[in-house]
């Protein structure tokens, strides 16, 4: 088969998203079919086109309009009305893809061309684009959601209280409307990663499009690990890695850990965001707290060989995070929040432990039974370890390309 992906970004610009995007680009050459990824430049862009492993990757240059007015003098208010909304529409639909991507859908001429994360650069008007081809080619359309961001303006499913969003308010309504317009009928099969995922595409957008959960993947570790790395077994080192924001909880984790009386425990922070500062001056405050800043590769996996457990204390229901399976990988048990998609991938007592969302003296409570018991947490290591096998990219890339074949015209 002959499949593009589209994606705004993608290595070496790699988050959660974007790692899935690589596994299943480098997976399915693997299996011998032709794979071609249509991605943005970034600062540190030297081709247009290169090959990654045997994918051919194409950046291309989006233009974008920006208001020539500063955020930071404006009210909240009227930011909404003169940035925000000129933001919006232009993260929705950018009419300068259009032409971008027909011409290279042109050239490559697929059988299957898979969206993942679009919102951002390319946009949905990439939708119109590719439908104004289906004349002219024959190809099908899948479409992954990574996150919530087609169910809520702010992909955090939160209002401006903090608190979860229970009624949409009008501009959400909106919001939805819109997209459903955009996109109705121009899009052969959605994938989502959760069946929380799943439910809300469904009620709000893709009404009319089968929505199917295919869990995200994780590559087998590439090294063996023995009880997750060398360190004391009197210390318990636990990691928080991802965004640095609010809505990601990890203030409830400091919050935490400030109250845990044991001096034989260290907190790992990992990532980059707007709570960096305050992060970096915690951690010259506390020294129980290592920020590690944001990192990759081999330094990722250094980083998780010296992990007993991993904390996931987001307030924002999140569909699948990545740092869950990275975990696993490892044989390194989630505490995470009982929110979103988590509960599909933690299970209380087996792989891990789940808390109510923004309870702090429950997490403070599940920490402290995973240092005064290491029975409990030898136990959630084996059963961490035995989960991510479910999760394996191979058996990933098979059900893709069941996917594909059902849908190829």
């Amino acid at each position: 088969m002959k499949i593009v992906f589209i994606s705004d970004y993608y290595y070496p610009l790699i988050g959660g998203a974007e790692e899935v995007c690589r596994m299943e680009a480098e997976g399915l050459v693997r299996k011998g079919n032709d794979v071609s990824v249509i991605t943005t430049m970034t600062q540190n862009s030297r081709r247009q086109f290169e090959r990654i492993k045997n994918v051919k990757v194409y950046r291309v240059y989006i233009p974008n309009l920006k208001l020539g007015v500063k955020s930071s003098s404006l009210s909240t208010g009227i930011r909404w009305i003169a940035l925000g909304s000129m933001d919006y529409m232009l993260s929705r639909y950018n009419p300068f893809t259009i032409p971008i991507i027909k011409q290279l859908i042109k050239k490559i001429r697929p059988d299957i061309v898979h969206l993942h994360n679009i919102i951002r650069k390319f946009s949905l008007s990439i939708l119109d684009a590719l439908h104004e081809l289906r004349g002219e080619l024959r190809f099908s359309v899948v479409f992954t959601a990574h996150d919530n961001s087609l169910v809520c303006p702010r992909a955090t499913l939160l209002c401006y209280s903090g608190l979860p969003c229970k009624v949409p308010k009008t501009a959400c309504t909106l919001s939805r409307k819109f997209q459903r317009l955009l996109i109705e009928g121009k899009v052969d099969l959605v994938i989502a990663p959760s069946k929380f995922l799943a439910e809300r595409l469904t009620e709000s957008v893709f009404r009319n499009t089968k929505v199917v959960v295919v869990p995200n993947p994780i590559e087998r570790a590439t090294v063996k690990y023995k009880n997750n790395g060398k360190h004391d077994d009197y210390t318990i080192n636990i990691l928080y890695m991802g965004r640095l924001e609010w809505y990601k909880g990890i203030h409830i984790l400091i919050n935490a850990l400030r109250n845990l009386e044991y001096k034989n425990i260290k907190l790992h922070i990992a990532g980059k965001g707007s709570e960096q500062t305050n992060i970096e001056r915690i951690s010259r405050i506390d020294l129980r707290i290592v920020y590690h800043g944001f990192v990759y590769g081999t330094k990722k996996m250094d980083l998780l060989q010296r992990i007993d457990a991993t904390i996931v204390p987001t307030l924002s229901p999140e569909p699948f995070p990545m740092v869950t399976l990275e975990s696993f990988q490892f044989g390194i048990p989630v505490i995470a929040s009982n929110i979103g998609g988590l509960p599909e991938v933690v299970k209380d007592g087996c792989n891990g432990r789940l808390f109510e969302p923004g309870n702090s003296k429950g997490l403070k409570k599940v920490i402290e039974e995973l240092i005064n018991d290491k029975g409990l947490l030898r136990k959630l290591k084996e059963g961490a370890t035995e989960s991510v096998k479910q999760y394996e990219l191979g058996k990933h890339i098979e059900k893709l390309e069941r996917i594909y074949e059902m849908i190829m015209p």
